[in-house]
């Protein structure tokens, strides 16, 4: 089962807890014009993380998804969302879209720049590179 809170106005945290590993997986996602799916989650949570989504909207309706960086828990259900929504597009860093996302997902993705926006109707996100975490040349937060 999947944990839903609402964190912010029409921003939800989906929780996924593992007790096999003894951990708690978690995606955003924006109910907006344009809704956001952050983080895709492990294609073997695809499946109640859909569920989740669907609770609080259509998944079809989804337009853009993005994760912080290039790793299977952040993006590894990528092409199952993107085949179940077909107006999203993938959005990840200028860097992490050269050189992994365009040859890993069925759609070239919207690679993000700090000068960037990304507007979903409600909130208005930029990429900030966020180099003192792992992965730090693809990593990235998305700041309103």
């Amino acid at each position: 089962m999947t944990d839903i809170s609402e964190i912010a106005p029409a921003l939800f945290r989906l929780s996924i807890y593992v007790p096999e590993l003894d951990m708690q997986f978690n995606h955003f996602l924006v109910r907006a014009e344009e809704p956001l799916l952050f983080n895709t989650g492990l294609r073997a949570m695809f499946s109640a993380l859909k569920e989740a989504v669907a609770r609080l909207i259509d998944p079809a309706t989804l337009r853009h998804i993005a994760w912080s960086h290039f790793e299977s828990d952040e993006c590894g259900a990528l092409n199952d969302w993107l085949q179940i929504a077909p107006d999203a597009q993938p959005v990840c860093t200028l860097i992490g879209k050269i050189v992994n996302v365009d040859d890993f997902a069925i759609r070239p993705a919207f690679g993000m720049t700090p000068d960037d926006r990304l507007c979903t109707g409600k909130y208005s996100f930029r990429c900030h590179p966020f180099p003192h975490v792992p992965y730090r040349w693809l990593a990235r937060v998305l700041c309103e």
